[in-house]
């Protein structure tokens, strides 16, 4: 499980600042769903 929270921390590190990513968006390229990464 921690795997997936790590995945997802570094694919929010990586959003632009000034820029938006949607949990739907995030977890899609983490490989989860868009409750987990929310």
């Amino acid at each position: 499980m921690l795997g997936v929270y790590q995945r997802i921390y570094t694919l929010v590190m990586g959003v632009p600042r000034g820029k938006v990513a949607t949990y739907g968006q995030i977890a899609k390229l983490a490989g989860c769903s868009a409750r987990q990464a929310g």
